[in-house]
């Protein structure tokens, strides 16, 4: 179902399908976002590995605290990637040399050469950031031409990192001061009354390397009442009637003589949770992830 169709299923299901409507169109949408990002972070429906800028973080020498991506709900787990090989479909008009720092003019994103591997393939080190698809790459005296999806990155050199709490880091006494290449990762450290999500790392990064994580996210965008009937959740079709029962709890919250109504919220809310529920257990069988502990021998 498109937006347009899932805010109309809710609408009838709430007696309200002829106008005037009791919820206006923004309170609707509003209502399909929030039961989108609780279907998300509930049934961990939408998995990134590393394959959005949410799943990137590019250090700075001596910053050990990076913002995690407001649509990241968890990370699975992250991987320190210390060189890089870099791929081009033009070769430079002349030839790039080891320790060239090469940049994209439209990007601005650098990175240092570490390794000559062809003249189209270059192991790369201390990238800090994402490189623009058909940009011009130049180590400031040879330029690259690139098309189509070039310049092309892939890992070259990672380790998973440890996950660590703030509780043990601190039992090293430098643990804000020590520079290195990092080996741990922890999510416990808040700033103040700061709401932000951070990730630390531990040492303290001794230079730029590029850390991966593997996480549950957010659907990328929300939704707007513009042009609905264009706009389609991107979970998967057979879960949309869940999307539904979540708008419709939320429409019998609303105050009001002719919307309140706490027990068929209860009613709609139930059949949303047991939605979730059975996507989660889909989620299970599908990963192949055994919730019981299998018979074992034992003394009593």
């Amino acid at each position: 179902m498109n937006l347009q169709e899932i805010v109309d299923a809710a609408r009838n299901k709430f007696n309200n399908y002829e106008k005037p409507y009791l919820h206006h169109d923004d309170e609707m949408v509003e209502y399909v976002n929030n039961a989108c990002d609780i279907i998300c972070r509930d049934a961990r429906l939408v998995k990134r590995n590393f394959s959005s800028a949410a799943s990137y973080i590019y250090t700075t020498a001596g910053d050990n605290s990076y913002a995690i991506d407001s649509q990241v709900s968890a990370i699975i787990s992250a991987y320190l990637c210390t060189q890089e090989t870099i791929l081009l479909n033009v070769a430079p008009a002349t030839a790039w040399a080891v320790g060239d720092t090469i940049t994209g003019d439209s990007s601005g994103t650098t990175s240092l050469i570490a390794e000559v591997i062809s003249t189209t393939e270059f192991i790369i080190k201390n990238r800090s950031g994402a490189y623009t698809a058909a940009e011009t790459l130049t180590n400031g005296t040879a330029p690259a031409i690139q098309t189509g999806l070039y310049p092309l990155v892939y890992d070259h050199e990672t380790k998973e990192l440890t996950k660590t709490s703030l509780s043990d880091i601190k039992k090293t006494s430098d643990w804000e001061y020590h520079l290195d290449e990092p080996i741990k990762y922890l999510l416990d450290v808040t700033h103040g009354s700061d709401t932000n999500r951070y990730l630390y790392l531990y040492p303290t990064p001794d230079e730029i390397y590029v850390v991966r994580l593997a996480v549950i996210g957010y659907l990328s965008a929300a939704m707007t009442t513009t042009s609905m009937s264009t706009q389609t959740p991107a979970i998967e079709p057979r879960y949309h009637s869940i999307i539904v029962d979540g708008v419709v709890y939320q429409m019998y919250l609303k105050r009001g003589d002719d919307t309140w109504n706490e027990k068929a919220a209860d009613i709609y809310f139930k059949k949303f949770r047991n939605g979730i529920h059975d996507i989660k257990k889909e989620q299970i069988a599908y990963e192949g992830i055994d919730t019981i502990v299998s018979p074992h021998r034992a003394f009593i």
